[in-house]
């Protein structure tokens, strides 16, 4: 895959706080990274579903921003996830790709792996996509 030099606008607070990292982008594609942290942990130890959650709606918004227009803004209208086992050390590494992309919505697939590459979670994410006047 050619990588591209595509800006992206500097990860929001959530994002930071998060510690996401974007490691790279090319048209309708990203590839971004969330290492564990005890601050993103839910009782038993394990990453909290809306952490993994977070980083598969962030790497769907990245994934789209180089297909959208300067004057066009994108947002989460749904997002279904599956967990498919824990995580609890290490990076999670988001592939997502846009799928389908008409003007006014978007629909992203995001394949969620640990860093021996063993799938933790996919999601279906659908951005909508609206003109900014």
């Amino acid at each position: 895959m050619k990588l591209k030099e595509i800006p992206i606008k500097p990860l929001s607070p959530f994002e930071v706080m998060l510690a996401l990292r974007v490691l790279s982008v090319d048209e309708g594609f990203a590839l971004v990274e969330m290492p564990f942290r005890k601050e993103i942990t839910q009782p038993a130890g394990v990453a909290h579903g809306g952490a993994i959650t977070s980083l598969a709606d962030t790497a769907a918004a990245i994934a789209l921003k180089n297909l959208v227009g300067p004057k066009e803004h994108y947002f989460t209208a749904r997002l279904e996830i599956r967990f498919l086992c824990p995580f609890k050390e290490g990076k999670l590494v988001a592939e997502a790709r846009i799928i389908e992309k008409k003007k006014r919505i978007a629909i992203g697939n995001v394949k969620i792996r640990d860093k021996k590459g063993e799938l933790t979670a996919k999601a279906i994410v659908t951005l909508l996509i609206k003109k900014i006047v």
